[in-house]
């Protein structure tokens, strides 16, 4: 509750990136001939193959699946979302979960569309790289994923804070303030030194996704999932083994998307 204002601006500095994104698609700067072509670097002007829809088929789409199962990687935080919902309930909690999720879904198709479309095959892991440096809308864009990262980053590390803490059995009583402090600097500190080193933001990406993000997505909850359906016992229904048998195909599937696109990540 404390983050949802910075939570907002964020919010609303990533749908500002998404209306300029989609602006440059419709008045054609970036064709060849267009107004900011001659501007970008030859490596981020668009191009386009003739692969046609075969190649949604094939396995270097599984770089783009693990990227969106990045996407969704805040199951984390779904315990404090719960706590600090005002007057909660199962159903207003699936109500705030489907909204949340179907925005988001929303909101990644429609970057994700404008900015293929814009460039093609050379869009980079990091879109606003393609757009010209004297572009008064990707200027405004780059400082709004700033405000984004700024204002949105500390709900994302509170949670991965928390569940270090549980990784390292830090005890309630040792997590005063000062000590929290402290493994704060620490987490900062290391994270902050791997971005530095790691700087394509698109094997990042794949690669969380296709590990820790296959994790978080289908292997964890699938296992919690039949857990709780085997403790039912003779409770269980027809229906509830149904789903435990689709809930672990779609555990598999989400496995073999998650080991083909981190070893392509990592060898292209």
């Amino acid at each position: 509750a404390v983050l949802a204002p910075f939570s907002g601006i964020g919010m609303l500095a990533m749908l500002i990136t998404a209306v300029a994104i989609a602006i440059r698609y419709f008045d054609g700067s970036y064709l060849e001939g267009g107004q900011l072509y001659d501007d970008i670097e030859e490596e981020f002007k668009p191009t386009w193959g003739s692969v046609g829809l075969i190649g949604s088929i094939q396995f270097p789409v599984m770089l783009f699946l693990c990227t969106v199962s990045e996407s969704y990687t805040a199951h984390y935080n779904a315990s404090r979302f719960w706590m600090e919902l005002k007057d909660r309930s199962v159903a207003r909690y699936g109500t705030v979960v489907t909204a949340s999720f179907s925005f988001s879904a929303l909101y990644y198709i429609f970057v994700t569309c404008f900015g293929f479309l814009t460039f093609g095959g050379a869009c980079s892991g990091m879109i606003l790289n393609n757009y010209s440096e004297h572009d008064i809308l990707a200027s405004v864009s780059r400082a709004c994923v700033g405000f984004s990262l700024i204002f949105g980053y500390p709900i994302i590390f509170v949670g991965f804070r928390d569940a270090m803490l549980d990784v390292m059995l830090i005890p309630d009583e040792l997590q005063t303030a000062r000590n929290l402090n402290i493994i704060t600097l620490l987490l900062l500190t290391f994270i902050t030194l791997l971005a530095m080193v790691l700087t394509d933001l698109g094997v990042v990406t794949a690669v969380g996704g296709g590990s820790l993000g296959t994790i978080v997505v289908f292997v964890v909850p699938t296992l919690m999932f039949n857990k709780a359906i085997s403790l039912l016992g003779d409770k269980a229904t027809p229906v509830h083994k149904r789903e435990t048998v689709l809930a672990t195909i779609l555990m598999w599937i989400g496995i073999f998307i998650g080991v083909v696109g981190t070893w392509l990540a990592l060898t292209e």
